[in-house]
């Protein structure tokens, strides 16, 4: 990240905190300049990345003032644990209007009846871009989608070229996923068990092999709910194993690189594309905006539209014309990659403050998993009551919530709470930790 937009996140994240309310003023640009061993010039451009924001102000010959207003209402006071859903001032909103105003006027003569592929100018900018994530595709093979769910459903209702009808999901796994295979008979589900260290690829050689699969469903990294990422032996041999038998992956990628992690590839590039299915969003980027994407191998293509027709004749699948449009201008402007590096700047400083709150909790009694993206989970032992945690922690404004939806057999559920760190802040964690593992203690049994 360039140093002015880590100084602009830091300013950032500490008006958020509460160390500079609205008309403070902030440091100086000399003491900053000192403080980060930078030129005043890059401490003026990070003011001015603020200004533009209009979460700083100026006084003439007094330096600049905060001018940032918590965007939590009072219906969101305590500690929100429990969603993933990030606040909609995560993308900042002097960009969201901007953005706005740009795509009403340069998307004006576009078509309101889009169809399933998306704005052409839109797919064509988006292709790009994700070339520049290490995802490559032509644009004939991109298609944009409301997100991940609708995708899934559709993958779910489609025809494959395998002529097979069972679908491998990992468990636990994202759980609207697991709502969207509620409906199907429990006889063509399979699952195969997810720990921090991956999966048992010899259980997933065996399932591969005798139990006729049509596609597999994971998220490789940045998992919902354990916020772990499969090591790239594992990914390799995923991807090796799902040619050998013909089987599918639908790689789920929802945070795409707002998380970074060096050297990462994605399985869609392992694949070269073969056999695999690449599904994106921007949820958790652009929270105001709901548009994702799927990359679908030429061979799949024919049966994807299919698919998709008959949905589109009772719900809506491709985004709203406006939504593709300001995702083009975001682009295009470059507000999207700004908005990722800072997601990613602040995320760091979430999960060091997670690791250094957690460095004494007693691994004999919890078992923390994860430090990639929003999520992690806290395993317990089989008699530890997690309803009576949850409950207790309620009553102290900590909201935290069980992985147990995140299972689609129920049987298979491993005692564990979700966390999740979208809407809080590194000093919010700070304060909620310790009260989270006084109270475990409380209701630890041996």
């Amino acid at each position: 990240m360039e140093k002015y937009l880590q100084i602009s996140q830091d300013i950032l994240n500490s008006m958020r905190e509460g160390e500079y309310k609205s008309g403070d003023k902030l440091p100086s640009i000399n003491q900053l300049s000192k403080e980060y061993n930078c030129s005043r010039g890059t401490v003026i451009r990070a003011y001015l990345n603020l200004k533009e924001q209009q979460f700083v102000y100026v006084k003439n010959k007094s330096g600049y003032y905060s001018s940032f207003i918590p965007e939590r209402s009072k219906k969101s006071t305590g500690y929100h644990l429990e969603s993933g859903n990030p606040l909609m001032g995560t993308f900042h909103i002097p960009y969201a209007k901007q953005s706005l105003s740009l795509a009403l006027e340069a998307y004006q003569m576009e078509s309101l009846d889009a169809d399933v592929v998306g704005v052409s100018n839109v797919v064509k900018q988006l292709t790009k871009t994700l070339s520049n994530m290490g995802i490559y595709t032509k644009e004939d093979s991109l298609f944009l989608t409301m997100g991940i769910q609708q995708t899934v459903y559709t993958l779910f209702k489609m025809k494959f070229p395998n002529n097979r009808k069972n679908i491998l999901l990992e468990e636990p796994t994202y759980r609207f996923v697991v709502d969207i295979f509620l409906e199907t008979p429990h006889e063509n589900i399979y699952t195969i068990k997810r720990t921090k260290d991956g999966f048992d690829l010899l259980e997933l050689e065996a399932i591969f092999k005798t139990k006729e699969i049509k596609f597999f469903y994971l998220t490789p990294r940045n998992h919902n709910p354990l916020g772990t990422t499969l090591s790239v032996n594992q990914r390799n041999k995923i991807v090796a194993l799902a040619q050998e038998y013909d089987v599918y992956i639908a790689e789920d990628d929802y945070f795409l690189d707002a998380n970074y992690i060096p050297n990462y590839t994605t399985l869609h590039y392992l694949a070269s594309g073969k056999n695999c299915i690449f599904l994106g969003s921007f949820t958790k980027i652009l929270p105001y905006l709901r548009i994702g994407f799927v990359i679908v191998p030429a061979e799949l293509q024919e049966f994807y539209h299919a698919a998709v027709d008959k949905i589109m004749h009772t719900a809506y699948y491709t985004p709203p014309l406006i939504s593709q449009s300001m995702l083009g201008i975001l682009i295009q402007n470059n507000f999207l990659e700004k908005n990722k590096s800072m997601i990613n700047s602040e995320l760091k400083n979430k999960i060091k403050m997670i690791k250094k709150c957690i460095a004494h909790w007693d691994k004999t009694i919890v078992n923390y998993t994860g430090f990639d993206g929003y999520y992690s989970s806290i395993q317990f032992k089989d008699n530890f009551s997690i309803d009576q945690l949850i409950e207790n922690l309620k009553k102290l404004n900590i909201f935290v919530v069980s992985n147990i939806s995140n299972y689609f057999f129920k049987q298979h559920f491993d005692n564990s709470i979700r966390i999740s760190i979208a809407k809080v802040t590194a000093k919010e964690i700070s304060e909620a930790f310790p009260i989270i593992y006084e109270e475990i203690i409380k209701l630890n049994v041996d």
